[in-house]
């Protein structure tokens, strides 16, 4: 819809009718006039449009507007059929793009506003975040103009500070109930204790936390010597069974346990077992035990010449922690890698 292709048109026709020649001589009003017509057909045209749009518009706000009207009256005669206030709860608004977070919240605002009915809105979020991604998306800066959040939210409650050892328990023993490791979200067991130690290094989100958790909930195997050691390659693939990696492992879960004990007299490993024995009831601590036999191992056959019987013995020791037939100590993690990556292996 512009003007030139009518002009240019027009000007066209005229060269045609009147030939080239005539054309170069054509008075000036003709052009004119000819110029005139064009603009008033093209005009009439864009009023036109413009009219049309102007009133889809208007048929588009009536409907929408009905639509709301109805929507409302709906949700009052809801609201008053009910013998306590309508309750929803938008949970994670802070994981949302800004823009969809506060159109949202508007949203909300104007479409619950009822005369003489009430609706409680709970917006679970982190706060100081969403203040933070408005700042980015939108310039806003409530610490200069004040909290922008205040308009639409009446009352703020600000849960009690977690420190981060109980957000680890809560979050971990709600998962292995979940997938099923725990028959109670109050049991403990030396998995939980050995995720729980994964856990305070690894110092992953919820998020991760949880899909690590799935990915074993689908991999794990019925023993669990074999599945101590799946929870670890997945939590760190660079593990290797390395004695570096485990011994800090053991010494991370010292640390927690022994929180207010005296510990100078034993070590570690036999202060955590003692520990989960007389504290939790659990008998045998795996993990500790795995970590000690491998170190003895290593000690006992680092002669030149015990190579092969070191091999024997370590091959011999790992297979009933081994996801397939080991045929050398070399082969143990790869396979458990290639059995994360794949869900196959080769039954021994």
């Amino acid at each position: 819809m512009t003007l030139a292709p009518t002009l240019i048109a027009s000007i066209i026709s005229c060269a045609i009718t009147g030939g080239i020649i005539p054309f170069i001589k054509i008075d000036g009003d003709v052009i004119k006039d000819k110029l005139d017509d064009a603009i008033d057909k093209v005009t009439d045209s864009i009023g036109d449009k413009v009219t049309e749009a102007i009133q889809h518009k208007i048929d588009s706000y009536e409907e929408e507007k009905n639509s709301l009207l109805a929507f409302k009256h709906t949700l009052a005669q809801l609201a008053e059929s009910l013998d306590k206030p309508l309750v929803f709860i938008i949970d994670e608004l802070d994981r949302c793009r800004p823009d969809f977070a506060i159109r949202l919240i508007e949203r909300v605002k104007h479409f619950f506003d009822i005369p003489k009915i009430v609706f409680v809105f709970v917006l679970v979020m982190n706060k100081p975040q969403l203040l933070q991604s408005v700042k980015s998306f939108y310039g806003y800066d409530s610490e200069m103009n004040g909290d922008y959040l205040e308009k639409f939210i009446d009352f703020t409650i600000k849960f009690p500070e977690v420190n981060e050892d109980q957000l680890y328990e809560m979050v971990i023993k709600e998962q292995l109930y979940r997938i099923g490791e725990l028959s109670n979200k109050e049991e403990v067991n030396e998995f939980y204790f050995w995720v729980l130690a994964l856990q305070l290094e690894k110092k992953l989100n919820a998020r991760e936390l949880i899909k690590k958790l799935n990915q074993y909930a689908l991999l794990r195997t019925y023993d669990t010597k074999k599945n101590l050691i799946l929870i670890t390659m997945i939590f760190d693939s660079s593990f290797g069974n390395s004695l570096v990696f485990l011994n800090k492992m053991i010494n991370v879960l010292f640390k927690y346990l022994s929180k207010g004990h005296n510990t100078t007299s034993i070590t570690k490993s036999i202060f955590i077992s003692n520990t989960l024995k007389s504290d939790f009831k659990i008998s045998q601590f795996t993990m500790c035990e795995y970590v000690e036999d491998l170190e003895s191992i290593n000690e006992n056959y680092s002669r030149h010449g015990q190579q092969d019987t070191k091999e024997l013995r370590l091959k011999n020791y790992l297979a009933p922690f081994s996801v397939g037939l080991l045929h050398s100590s070399d082969n143990f993690i790869n396979d458990w890698k290639e059995y994360i990556q794949t869900g196959v292996h080769e039954i021994n």
